[in-house]
């Protein structure tokens, strides 16, 4: 993985398959090669400040489930129980890939876990989400897909941007809250 990652250049800073010259919407650290068993928490240190650009934003994805199951139960209950297909492609781990699971999960202690599919680089995001083949209610599955894809989109356009500098660290919790970072120039 590690050569692979450092082939495409994106320990240089000019990254070509991902690049730092656009948005790096939100997502969950480790989400694409390990699913649900994803680090818990990530640390991202700053080795240097970009000159310019580089806003990062944190979005609470647990917060965007409250909010979605306050505004309809149906769909709260849903996103814990109704596996969908995740269709995924990663740079730094297996390239295009798809795994199955609820969009949210809570762990044996009770942590919220929140999947974050990027649906931000398609105009409908049953192209990143869709309903599993064998799904008993797939009209159930997109209504939760659509609703869910809204929410997750809005939440990163409003989120404040924040720049950190040489040497800072950012603790994320990467269950709970999911992380981008606009396009930058060194």
């Amino acid at each position: 993985q590690g050569q692979r990652h450092a082939r495409f250049g994106t320990d240089q800073g000019n990254k070509s398959k991902t690049t730092n010259l656009a948005l790096d919407p939100c997502h969950v650290d480790g989400a694409k090669a390990y699913g649900s068993s994803a680090p818990d928490v990530i640390f991202l240190l700053c080795e240097r400040a970009c000159q310019q650009g580089g806003g990062n934003f944190v979005v609470d994805g647990a917060a965007l489930v409250q909010e979605l199951a306050a505004e309809d139960p149906e769909l709260g209950e849903a996103i814990f129980s109704r596996p969908v297909t995740q269709v995924y492609y990663s740079v730094t781990a297996t390239g295009k890939g798809e795994w199955t699971a609820p969009l949210a999960s809570k762990t044996p202690f009770g942590r919220v876990q929140v999947l974050c599919p990027n649906v931000f680089e398609c105009d409908d995001p049953l192209e990143r989400v869709r309903p599993c083949a064998d799904s008993p209610s797939p009209e159930l599955d997109e209504r939760l897909i659509r609703a869910f894809a809204a929410k997750m989109r809005k939440a990163q356009d409003d989120a404040p941007r924040f720049r950190t500098s040489e040497g800072q660290t950012l603790v994320i919790d990467n269950y709970r809250m999911w992380h981008g970072r606009e396009p930058f120039y060194s």
